[in-house]
C-alpha cells in the first residue's frame, strides 16, 4: 500500500510560500507537494539505510483489534486507531490545487529528507 510522505523542510517551505493560509487563498482545502508515494516498507528501508542499520526493519500494520487492546495500556496507541483508514487503501495526496495557486515547489527526494531527519535526530 502506498502513501504520501512529506519532509519537514518541505512542509515549512510550502507554509512560507502559501502565507500560512493555503485553504483560504486556494478557495478550499489543498494538499502540499510531496515526493512520490512510497510503501511503508520502502520508507522503513530508507530510514534503516540513513541510520546505518544493516538489517532493515520489517513493516507491518497493526489492525484495529490489536490497537484496541493495546490502547487499554497506552493512550497513544488508543488514538492511533483513528488513523487506520490511512493503511487500508492507497493514501496519495493530490497537490495540483496548491501548485496551481502558489506555483510548483520541488519536493525533497525521500532519501535526502530521511537522511536529514536522521541527522537532526542524532544531533539532539
Amino acid at each position: 500500500m502506498v502513501a504520501t510522505y512529506s519532509g519537514v523542510k518541505d512542509l515549512l517551505a510550502t507554509t512560507r510560500k502559501s502565507g500560512f493560509a493555503p485553504a483560504r487563498r486556494a478557495g478550499g482545502v489543498c494538499h502540499r507537494p510531496a515526493a512520490e508515494p512510497l510503501t511503508a516498507q520502502h520508507f522503513f528501508d530508507l530510514v534503516s539505510t540513513a541510520a546505518g542499520r544493516p538489517t532493515p526493519t520489517k513493516a507491518s500494520v497493526a489492525g484495529p483489534a490489536v490497537l484496541a487492546v493495546a490502547g487499554l495500556f497506552s493512550p497513544m496507541l488508543r488514538e492511533l486507531r483513528e488513523t487506520t483508514y490511512q493503511f487500508r487503501a492507497p493514501f496519495v495526496l493530490d497537490s495540483s490545487k496548491f501548485e496551481s495557486t502558489f506555483g510548483r515547489l520541488e519536493p525533497t527526494p525521500h532519501p535526502k529528507a530521511v537522511a536529514d531527519t536522521v541527522a537532526w535526530y542524532r544531533s539532539r
